[in-house]
C-alpha cells in the first residue's frame, strides 16, 4: 500500500489478498454516498420519514460490512476520506473510529479533518449523533475536560445539541469561550434542550458579542425559547447580514452560508406574529427565501400571493410547494398541475445544472386559484397553519414528524418547541427519532 504523511495522497486500497478488498472497498464508499444523500435531503419537501428509515438501513448495511471487515474496514474508510475529503466519508470514518474507541484511530482521522474542516467537521459531528449513546458521551465528556483543546469542545457540544443532551458541567466557561464557534455551539445548545437559565446569558451575547454566528445562535436559541419578542428583530438582522455574506462568497462557503441563512429563515417564519407584514420582507429578501419564510409562518392571507409567484416560472414549484405546506394541498393528487414551461435549444443551454425544485409539481395557477376560492373559508385568518391544520396543535404536528416529509417535520419541530419541548432533530438516526417519537406521543 502506499503510503505518506501527506494529506494528498492517492487513494490505493489496502493490499491483503482475496476477494474480499475489492467489496470491503465498496463499502466504505457507498456508506459515503448514502450518508451524503441523508444529509443532502435532510430538509428536503420530497423525502419522507419512511424514505428516510430505508436510506438508514442501507447506510447502516454499508456500516456492518467495514464493521466486520476490522482494520480492513477502518483502512478503507480511511483511506477513502483521504482522497475525497468530504462529510460523507468524515461521516463512515468517524463512525468506526468513535465505536473502536481507538486513541490511535482519532489521530490518524484528526490529521484529515483538521486540514480542511469546512469540509469534512460535519461528517464527525453527524458520527456522534449516529453511533449509540453510550459512546458518544464517552467521547463527549472526554472532549469537554479538554481544556487545552477548544476545537474539541465544539465538536461536544453540537453533538449534544443533536442527541438533545444537557451537558454535565457548567454551560458558562464555554458561553465566554474566546473562540466563536464554541460560543455559538454552546448557545445552540442551550436552545435545543430548553435551559432557561441560560436566558440572560443568550441575551447578553445577542447585544454584545462581535460574532455573527454567535448572535445568529443566540437568537435562534432565545426563539426556541419562547421569547419572541426578543429573538424576531435579531433574526431578521441575521439573516440579512447572512444573505449579504453569500453575495461575496462562492463554491463550498457560500452554499454552506445558503444553507444556514435558509434555516434562519425557517425559524424567522415561526417567530413572527401573524399580524407581521410578512410580504413587506420581499424588499429585502431574495424572493425564493420569503417563500420558503412564508410556508414556515402559516398565514393563510399569504396564500393569494403565493398563487401569484407561481405564475413566474422560476419561482412556480417553490411557491405551489408553500401552498401545500400551509394548506395540506395535494396539487398532484387534485389535478392541479400544469404542463410547465417549454424549453427552447438556448434554454437547456442556459439552464443551470442543478435544479433546486427537481421532482415538485408545476403548479396550474389559474386552477390553483380557482381552489383557493372555494376553500379558503376553512382557514382561519387568525390562525398558523401546517399541513392543513392548526400549527399550535400538538398531536397534529407529532402525527406530522410520524408520516410527513422531511421540510415538513422540520416546521412541525419547530411549532412543538412552543408547547415547551425540546426541539426535535429531524435530522437524527431513525432508531432514535422513533423512541423519541414514542416519548411524545405518551406524554
Amino acid at each position: 500500500m502506499t503510503t505518506s504523511t501527506s494529506l494528498d495522497i492517492v487513494f490505493t486500497p489496502p493490499a491483503p489478498a482475496g476477494r474480499i478488498v475489492p467489496v470491503v472497498v465498496r463499502h466504505a464508499e457507498d456508506a459515503a454516498f448514502y450518508a451524503m444523500q441523508r444529509n443532502a435531503h435532510a430538509f428536503s419537501p420530497l423525502l419522507s420519514f419512511e424514505r428516510l428509515r430505508h436510506l438508514d438501513r442501507v447506510l447502516d448495511a454499508h456500516l456492518d460490512g467495514l464493521r466486520e471487515a476490522e482494520e480492513m474496514g477502518w483502512e478503507c474508510a480511511l483511506n477513502n476520506l483521504r482522497c475525497w475529503r468530504m462529510n460523507g466519508e468524515s461521516f463512515a470514518a468517524s463512525v468506526l473510529m468513535l465505536e473502536s474507541r481507538n486513541a490511535q484511530r482519532f489521530d490518524d482521522l484528526w490529521r484529515v479533518v483538521s486540514g480542511d474542516t469546512e469540509r469534512m467537521l460535519d461528517g464527525v459531528i453527524s458520527a456522534l449523533g449516529w453511533i449509540d449513546e453510550d459512546d458518544a458521551l464517552d467521547w463527549i465528556t472526554h472532549w469537554l475536560n479538554q481544556a487545552d483543546f477548544p476545537a474539541f469542545h465544539m465538536l461536544a457540544l453540537r453533538a449534544l445539541a443533536i442527541r438533545r443532551l444537557s451537558p454535565d458541567t457548567s454551560l458558562l466557561p464555554f458561553l465566554t469561550a474566546k473562540q466563536a464557534d464554541v460560543r455559538a455551539a454552546a448557545a445552540l445548545l442551550v436552545g435545543r434542550v430548553r435551559l432557561q437559565g441560560h436566558v440572560m446569558l443568550l441575551r447578553a451575547l445577542l447585544q454584545e458579542d462581535a460574532a455573527l454566528e454567535v448572535r445568529n445562535a443566540a437568537a435562534l436559541s432565545l426563539h426556541l425559547l419562547g421569547d419572541n419578542e426578543t429573538a424576531s428583530t435579531p433574526l431578521q438582522q441575521g439573516l440579512c447580514l447572512l444573505n449579504q455574506l453569500a453575495d461575496s462568497q462562492r463554491g463550498l462557503a457560500q452554499e454552506q452560508t445558503q444553507a444556514q441563512a435558509l434555516r434562519l429563515a425557517c425559524h424567522l417564519g415561526h417567530a413572527l406574529p401573524l399580524g407581521y407584514p410578512v410580504l413587506e420582507l420581499a424588499q429585502s429578501l431574495p424572493l425564493r427565501q420569503l417563500i420558503t419564510l412564508l410556508a414556515h409562518h402559516g398565514n393563510p392571507t399569504n396564500v393569494p400571493w403565493l398563487i401569484n409567484a407561481t405564475q413566474r416560472t422560476e419561482l412556480a414549484r417553490l411557491a405551489g410547494w408553500a401552498v401545500s405546506m400551509i394548506t395540506g394541498l395535494d396539487i398532484e393528487a387534485q389535478g392541479l398541475c400544469g404542463a410547465g414551461p417549454v424549453e427552447t435549444e438556448q434554454d437547456e443551454r442556459t439552464r443551470p445544472v442543478s435544479d433546486p425544485d427537481v421532482g415538485l409539481p408545476w403548479p396550474d395557477p389559474a386552477a390553483l386559484q380557482a381552489w383557493w376560492q372555494a376553500k379558503q373559508g376553512n382557514f382561519a385568518a387568525n390562525e398558523k397553519y401546517l399541513c392543513g391544520q392548526a400549527a399550535s396543535h400538538a398531536k397534529h404536528c407529532i402525527a406530522v414528524l410520524q408520516s410527513g416529509m422531511q421540510a415538513e417535520r422540520y416546521a412541525a419541530a419547530i411549532a412543538l418547541t412552543a408547547q415547551e419541548l425540546p426541539l426535535f432533530e429531524t435530522r437524527a438516526a431513525c432508531t432514535s427519532q422513533l423512541a423519541q417519537l414514542a416519548a411524545l406521543i405518551e406524554k
